[in-house]
């Protein structure tokens, strides 16, 4: 049974290093899986490590042999341990006295060093091979992860923090290169250890109890340093939320002449992360001379010691006297650096446990998919009971909504603004699922379907329409990236868009900035429309799909969506009823109940909610004619 003693050291060590590199499980699992998916280079790099400290060892070992012969030390614990080359170092003292030998030994010291440097190298070449594909597949993982959250859930995040999350990969890599130095330096110190206790080991015990004394003593300042990081952190996502979040707002900004009230804002939270990191970053710079002057100081009481314990046993000595300083004098800079790779690894920790969170799969939601496939809409979509609300509000934003979209024909849904219509499309298209109840498609309830499989049916044309920094051919073909120019072409015609592309400096070529910024309102929506034409989906929902455009164009685009709707299942969500006064049915919501629905005739004779808005739209449009 082990003694209990040795039970709690165990149990402390292992506490201590799981602390050091990790701090929580979630960040040791996210390091277990990266280093299980990268094991066959982890291990080349552990390998080459153990090899460079074993060299290191040997380098100290030969620069005490040849000291042991420039002295006229011909045996001794160092040369009995190297009896199987006796007759190879007999043969050069007979050939080239004990100069030979001692070049023999000098000439095994340098080449050792010279092999250590070599096997380093390697290992550090490796470890920077690592660290790129760790970053490469850490970024796609985050990004991927985003896409993957259930939408209720990820709208949450606002978009400045999500490119955080992204850029802060990056602190990982870093993670995985301190703790590669500090295996390696461990590693080194321990082959120090095993030739210090070679030649004495009273005086290493010494060494080693006034090492664990140092680290004790500089763990106050990891602390400190890994305080002011988490400060640091916190700072720097509250930063990059409010440069995204006013950047994206320029235009509010200048309109409001809130430049200075912005700038003012923005400045406060750069100089709390500012001084969050320079708290972090002087505490770190402590470590290493606080070290090196504690060095000195140790260096100078062991070489009493060593005087006095190795001169009263009687041996020789002065050569062990200079090795063991010398190693000694090289092992406290190690330790030195151990205790700041530990700083660093301290300083990275709120960096890299938000990335581990990010990763997290156990405390996220995910959207159900069910993976039957479908290819095309035989019956229609029903919603059945369908109730809907939001996390964190009390009222539901639609309720107890029953209604069955036909096949092959025009929906058309209207009302108030908050009556629920953007919530029954985002549902249709499955970016929530219901509260309660059910939507189905040919009769099988969404979840049932393919994710993937289900969108690709579906067209879209949003009210807040997002245009990509890209070419408008490439925001056309977003839906088909293998769609030729001839087909982007005639999506362009169908939208209305064809004539304007050209007339831009580069036509389809044209890079358009971010959110289509050099596009008008009118232009972003035609493009919008022929993205949809081109996807030549069977369902096609218009979430206001010609708000932004004028009476003209408005007309023509009209005529074209008739031609889409051929064959097509249309929804459509309109403020301007004259829009959608053709549709095979009309919903009207309110309160996110359905409380009409009919042709707009049949609404017209009910003389009720739908019949009112119309009236009100038609004097108001008759007073602009006027």
């Amino acid at each position: 049974m082990a003694h209990p003693l040795y039970v709690w050291l165990r149990k402390r060590i292992r506490l201590d290093i799981f602390n050091i590199t990790c701090g929580d499980s979630h960040l040791g699992q996210l390091l277990k899986d990266l280093l299980r998916q990268y094991k066959y280079i982890v291990g080349f790099i552990i390998a080459l490590n153990c090899i460079a400290a074993l060299f290191e060892g040997s380098t100290m070992g030969a620069l005490l042999l040849a000291l042991d012969v420039l002295l006229g030390e011909k045996t001794g614990p160092a040369q009995d341990s190297l009896r199987i080359v006796q007759s190879f170092l007999v043969t050069i003292e007979e050939r080239f006295g004990r100069g030979g030998i001692f070049a023999f030994y000098v000439g095994l010291a340098v080449l050792s060093q010279l092999l250590r440097s070599g096997f380093q190298f390697f290992g550090r070449a490796a470890t920077a091979y690592l660290q790129a594909w760790c970053e490469r597949d850490l970024r796609s993982r985050v990004f991927r992860q985003f896409f993957s959250i259930r939408y209720d859930h990820v709208v949450k995040y606002k978009i400045g923090d999500m490119a955080l999350y992204t850029h802060q990969t990056n602190g990982m890599v870093n993670y995985l290169g301190y703790l590669n130095s500090l295996v390696s330096d461990f590693l080194i110190l321990v082959t120090y250890i095993c030739v210090l206790l070679w030649i004495s080991w009273p005086i290493t015990l010494l060494a080693v109890v006034t090492l664990g004394l140092l680290s004790l003593g500089l763990s106050r300042v990891i602390r400190v340093v890994r305080t002011a990081a988490t400060e640091f952190v916190k700072a720097t996502v509250r930063m990059n939320e409010q440069i995204v979040e006013y950047l994206q707002g320029i235009r509010t900004v200048r309109a409001f002449a809130q430049e200075e009230h912005v700038q003012g804002l923005v400045d406060e939270t750069l100089r709390e992360a500012m001084l969050a990191n320079r708290k972090s970053l002087v505490w770190e710079a402590t470590i290493l001379p606080l070290v090196e002057c504690l060095t000195v100081l140790c260096v100078a009481g062991l070489l009493v010691l060593c005087y006095v314990l190795l001169d009263v046993n009687g041996e020789a000595w002065l050569p062990r006297l200079a090795v063991y300083v010398f190693v000694v004098y090289r092992l406290m800079p190690r330790a030195g650096t151990i205790n700041s790779n530990l700083a660093a690894l301290k300083r990275l920790y709120p960096t890299v446990s938000r990335v581990a969170a990010i990763l997290r799969q156990d405390n996220k939601p995910y959207m159900r998919d069910g993976g039957r496939d479908i290819r095309s809409l035989q019956d229609g979509i029903e919603f059945r009971n369908v109730t809907f609300r939001y996390d964190g509000t009390a009222t539901p934003a639609v309720r107890d909504l029953s209604f069955f979209i036909p096949r092959g024909t025009m929906t058309a849904i209207v009302g108030e603004s908050g009556a629920g219509k953007s919530t029954v499309l985002d549902l249709i298209l499955r970016l929530y699922d219901p509260t309660a109840g059910v939507i189905l498609a040919d009769g099988i309830p969404l979840p049932e379907y393919d994710q993937k499989a289900w969108r690709n049916l579906i067209g879209m044309v949003n009210q807040d329409i997002h245009i990509f920094n890209a070419s408008i051919h490439q925001n056309i073909a977003f839906r088909r990236p293998d769609a030729d120019r001839e087909e982007v072409e005639r999506a362009a015609r169908i939208a209305n868009a064809h004539e304007f592309i050209l007339e831009l400096p580069n036509g389809y070529d044209t890079v358009v900035g971010e959110r289509g910024m050099r596009l008008s309102g009118g232009q972003r929506q035609r493009i919008a429309i022929a993205r949809a034409v081109l996807h030549d989906a069977p369902i096609l929902i218009l979430d206001e799909a010609t708000s932004e455009l004028d009476s003209n164009i408005e007309r023509k685009i009209q005529e074209s969506i008739a031609r889409l709707s051929l064959d097509r299942t249309i929804i459509a969500v309109a403020h301007r009823l004259s829009t959608i006064s053709m549709a095979d049915q009309i919903l009207v919501l309110e309160s996110g109940r359905l409380v009409e629905q009919g042709t707009h005739s049949e609404l017209l004779g009910l003389n009720g909610i739908y019949a009112g808005l119309w009236r009100i739209q038609s004097q108001s449009e008759e007073k602009v004619r006027k």
